[in-house]
């Protein structure tokens, strides 16, 4: 069984060649390249880095893990269970969760407690 609709999956690629910012996004790719270290150190804002379970496109250990290493100590790192590539497609309520504790975290700060 899959999470996601055949009418869904469809549609995406519809809905993605449709958006303006995604070939201004590859553009400035090819343009500046990939992120580097001294990119993420500017990130200051309070960011959670959502990163589905079951993503077989960017998998942890072929490239989302220098990326993790690299982050800024105040990023938080929030797994995304039982989604793939696409888990606002598969299960918005896993998103939506993730996205009300980052809001609740960032509105209402804790003390940081050592790592």
């Amino acid at each position: 069984m899959t999470a996601v609709t055949a009418e869904d999956a469809t549609n995406v690629p519809r809905a993605v060649s449709r958006c303006p910012v995604y070939l201004p996004i590859h553009l400035a790719y090819l343009r500046d390249g990939p992120l580097e270290d001294k990119d993420l150190h500017r990130v200051t804002a309070p960011t959670s880095l959502m990163l589905s379970e079951v993503d077989t496109l960017l998998t942890r250990n072929g490239c989302i893990q220098r990326l993790i290493d690299e982050l800024p100590d105040h990023v938080v790192e929030v797994p995304l269970s039982g989604v793939g590539h696409i888990p606002m497609l598969e299960n918005a309520e896993v998103v939506a969760d993730a996205l009300r504790a980052h809001l609740i975290r960032v509105t209402h700060p804790q003390p940081r407690q050592a790592r």
